[in-house]
């Protein structure tokens, strides 16, 4: 996660919260990777592998940007 926890707003705490406390299917793994930096003040970034037969079948990355001050290009 880039930003400072303490300094989070509690809307993009909550997104955190929901995104690690996610249930998943048992062929899904998820692991927090770093975000992208600078791209806003608080970001977090978890790839997804979908794992079947010991092969890895699908894989995927999602990023949540978070800006309080919001951004004109999103």
């Amino acid at each position: 996660m880039t930003g400072s926890p303490s300094d989070a707003p509690e809307a993009f705490l909550e997104v955190l919260q929901s995104l690690r406390g996610a249930t998943l299917r048992g062929d899904v793994t998820l692991s927090e990777t770093p975000a992208p930096a600078r791209i806003a003040p608080f970001a977090v970034a978890v790839n997804g592998e979908v794992t079947v037969a010991d092969a890895s079948d699908a894989t995927g990355r999602f990023v949540v940007l978070h800006d309080p001050n919001g951004q004109d290009a999103w």
